[in-house]
């Protein structure tokens, strides 16, 4: 797979770019199996809301197949878009099986510096 850069197109979707991948499956595994963050060089990540968390879990509980480590088709079918100030990301989760779920993880991501700030937020069906 080639590599996809990252691009400020304001209004065009894309693929998730290959920079923030390893940051962005760990994040949702994480938060799928209650874990704490993960450390990164480059992408701080925001503080985790409790309100958020639990609608999250309660998400993951009620999705009818067991929620799983996010699998590399993922990056498939999620996608981003630049908005003007900051990207959103729509990730698409998998299954135990590995197969793509219906519920995704709607994140942003934002520019910090030399790096970048994500921000996970609700898990649902859209």
């Amino acid at each position: 797979m080639s590599e996809v850069l990252i691009e400020k197109s304001c209004g065009k979707e894309g693929p998730i770019p290959t920079e923030w991948r390893a940051v962005i499956k760990s994040v949702a595994d994480a938060i799928v199996f209650g874990k704490p963050f993960p450390n990164s060089q480059n992408i701080s990540i925001t503080d985790y809301p409790a309100d958020i968390s639990e609608i999250n879990q309660s998400n993951i509980d009620d999705y009818p197949d067991d929620i799983g480590v996010l699998d590399e088709q993922t990056w498939k079918t999620s996608v981003y878009v630049w908005t003007g100030d900051r990207w959103e990301i729509l990730l698409d989760l998998s299954t135990f099986c590995g197969e793509t779920s219906d519920l995704v993880l709607h994140g942003q991501m934002f520019e910090e510096g030399a790096g970048f700030l994500f921000k996970p937020g609700l898990i649902y069906v859209p």
